[in-house]
């Protein structure tokens, strides 16, 4: 587990996750810092729509400064650690390269010397994968 700060309108909150996640946030942090962001984190969605990161400057008000919001994020968060371990190897990396890194199925196709559409089924297979999970 890892300490991870976001910053709420008021104040700075800190909350323990695991360390994969602390990981991904940090560098979508940096990018931000750097300005080369390709998409913002609340475009990045789980089923249901809620955002996946904890990105509150995107949001009015400072809904996860009640402790019990942060533990409700914590607990989403492991939630979802655990629908991405019932993908296969290729699923995960290429569902996370796609909706975390922003990355087309054209691109990673591109990147990975793979076929487009082989890219696409389980890009979209991974997400209907973590869509039943949550249902």
């Amino acid at each position: 587990m890892a300490n991870y700060t976001y910053y709420t309108v008021t104040r700075p909150v800190t909350i323990e996750v695991d360390e994969y996640w602390a990981a991904i946030l940090e560098e979508e942090d940096d990018r931000e810092r750097r300005g080369n962001r390709r998409h913002s984190r609340s475009d990045h969605k789980y089923a249901g729509g809620a955002p996946l990161a904890l990105d509150v400057s995107e949001y009015e008000g400072d809904w996860l400064a009640d402790p019990d919001d942060a533990v409700g994020a914590v607990e989403l968060s492991m939630d979802l650690q655990q629908a991405l371990r019932t993908l296969t190897e290729l699923q995960r990396r290429y569902f996370l390269m796609n909706r975390i890194d922003g990355y087309s199925c054209a691109e990673i196709a591109r990147r990975e010397g793979r076929n487009k559409s082989t890219v696409s089924r389980l890009v979209d297979t991974a997400s209907e994968k973590i869509k039943s999970f949550f249902n």
